[in-house]
């Protein structure tokens, strides 16, 4: 049977309606909200730096608190789990799989049990509270059509897919499955509002090609 769709819960407008808000309708006038999607090592997280160091956006992921549990549960350092993600916990019933593995695995376990918008909920209110600064946000991460269409239906988000190569992404898999559910997931998702081919190992290329875009 086909699992229903859920809408993002705990997702309300920060004061009343959006039509009587007007603080939360600046984000359509001043703040601009980014949401970018690729697979691994597409360069997410690079373009979402290059962001915050020029034009001085806010950078959020859906993935930070998946780690910050994963670091609990693992007893390693927050560090750790967002640098060394190859590394193996040492307790027993982790079956030798990598902090990156685990990353996936309790993602996927807490949304199915709870609620596919858990790490959405998550982030929600400190996206908001930046909002209300007008201040320009990025989400680095997105990897569902919830996120997706929440970002946009929120904050009317501009979502931009990166593509690159395997052969310049594979470095960048330390024992994650490239072709993971969660990894797939937005393969024929068509509301993407730009593409960008990464496909130069030149980091200068992927900036010229996003201004290209004239979005920031």
């Amino acid at each position: 049977m086909k699992k229903k769709k859920e809408k993002p819960i705990g997702v309300e407008p920060i004061s009343g309606s959006k039509k009587n808000n007007v603080k939360l309708g600046l984000w359509k006038k001043v703040s601009k909200v980014f949401g970018i999607s690729g697979k691994i090592g597409s360069g997410k997280t690079t373009l979402a730096d290059y962001l915050e160091t020029k034009n001085d956006f806010k950078q959020f992921t859906f993935a930070k608190n998946i780690k910050k549990v994963t670091a609990i549960i693992t007893d390693t350092s927050m560090e750790k789990n967002l640098v060394e993600r190859s590394f193996k916990p040492k307790f027993d019933g982790f079956e030798g799989k990598t902090l990156s593995q685990l990353h996936v695995e309790i993602g996927e376990i807490i949304r199915f049990k709870y609620s596919s918008s858990v790490w959405i909920n998550s982030i929600w209110s400190k996206i908001n509270k930046y909002v209300q600064k007008e201040r320009c946000i990025v989400v680095s991460d997105v990897r569902t059509e919830l996120e997706a269409e929440w970002l946009k239906k929120e904050y009317n988000a501009i979502i931009i897919r990166l593509e690159r190569p395997k052969k310049f992404r594979e470095k960048f898999f330390r024992g994650r499955n490239p072709d993971s559910n969660i990894e797939c997931a937005l393969d024929n998702y068509d509301r993407f509002d730009h593409v960008i081919q990464n496909d130069k190992e030149d980091l200068e290329d992927l900036y010229k090609n996003f201004e290209k875009l004239n979005v920031s």
